[in-house]
């Protein structure tokens, strides 16, 4: 596709639709886990963290607002990753790694990597799946 940068040596338009698929469910999946895992964690104070949990690949931010919360800030949004072969979860928050790491006055309350750990094998098999129907497709 014309006009399209290279991205990882790769035309961005060249990723497998099954991939990218991938990518996108990984996306969605995670994005939901850690906003209950906020929950779990007991996070909550305005709904800020919760609301601002979002999901990037390279070809766009997600639009889906998995917690629900009104008061999210328009500006609450994950960067794009540089890879097309990533995508990333989290939220810009300025205080969640605090939240997640804690500080000298508040103990670590994880979300984000509980989140990876409690779903790994899921992530694993959305991309074997994404795998198998390319090769199948031989796409």
């Amino acid at each position: 596709m014309p006009g399209k940068p290279l991205q990882d040596g790769i035309a961005a338009a060249s990723i497998p639709p099954s991939i990218a698929r991938a990518l996108e469910a990984v996306g969605v999946m995670l994005e939901k886990a850690a906003v209950r895992m906020v929950r779990e964690v007991d996070a909550i104070d305005t709904g800020r963290l919760r609301g601002s949990i979002t999901h990037a690949t390279r070809d766009g931010v997600s639009r889906v607002r998995t917690s629900g919360n009104a008061d999210a800030g328009q500006g609450d949004a994950v960067s794009r990753p540089r890879s097309v072969y990533e995508v990333w979860i989290g939220t810009n928050v300025e205080y969640a790694p605090h939240v997640e790491y804690g500080t000298k006055k508040m103990p670590a309350r994880p979300y984000m990597r509980p989140t990876l750990d409690n779903n790994r094998k899921l992530v694993v098999r959305l991309f074997a799946d994404a795998l198998t129907e390319g090769f199948q497709r031989g796409k």
